[in-house]
């Protein structure tokens, strides 16, 4: 169930075709796997019919929690969030990210242009702070979410030389345009 579960996140997450994206990536665990097979799918599409059905058909397979743990745990879920940005910007703002061994911000690495483990990614424009827009949308915490917008807009700009990691900037940069296009 775990990687179903987690194939499902990815392939929607990645908005490609569940079929195919699960296929492939069950091929890289199974050499042996026939993507003709009628039975792949079938059990591909198995798997994810579960999320689609209502909400008991999930809990009917798996179990589910009780009120007082899904409370729970969203309310953990939302102080593991607060950590981890109230961290990066105490430490690392307006780098692209919390360098979490030395509690400092990091952002490409301009000494070592070859060092594609981080200038691949990070591109010198807060990228933790565009990436976490829509977290602080979806927990509904309006103010920070004007607070993050304004500090975007005050301090990131992509009239910079970099070269960036298009598959990861391609989700995080569209919060950009948007606040960009509706600020003026």
């Amino acid at each position: 169930m775990k990687i179903h579960t987690l194939l499902w996140i990815l392939a929607f997450s990645c908005s490609l075709p569940y079929q195919v994206y699960l296929s492939s990536f069950s091929c890289s665990l199974d050499k042996n796997v026939n993507l003709n097979s009628k039975s792949l799918l079938d059990k591909v599409n198995d798997n994810y019919s579960i999320f689609l059905q209502t909400p008991g058909g999930y809990n009917k397979k798996y179990g589910s929690f009780s009120d007082n743990m899904r409370l729970k745990m969203k309310e953990e879920a939302r102080k593991m969030f607060e950590f981890g940005y109230d961290s990066y910007l105490k430490y690392a703002f307006p780098k692209d990210e919390l360098n979490p061994i030395f509690c400092n911000g990091r952002g490409p690495d301009y000494d070592n242009p070859s060092n594609i483990n981080i200038n691949d990614v990070l591109g010198d424009y807060s990228l933790t702070l565009i990436d976490a827009l829509d977290t602080l949308a979806i927990m509904g915490n309006t103010s920070e979410f004007k607070r993050a917008v304004s500090l975007i807009i005050d301090n990131v700009s992509f009239d910079t030389d970099n070269t960036v990691q298009v598959f990861e900037a391609k989700h995080k940069d569209s919060w950009f345009t948007f606040i960009r296009t509706s600020s003026n």
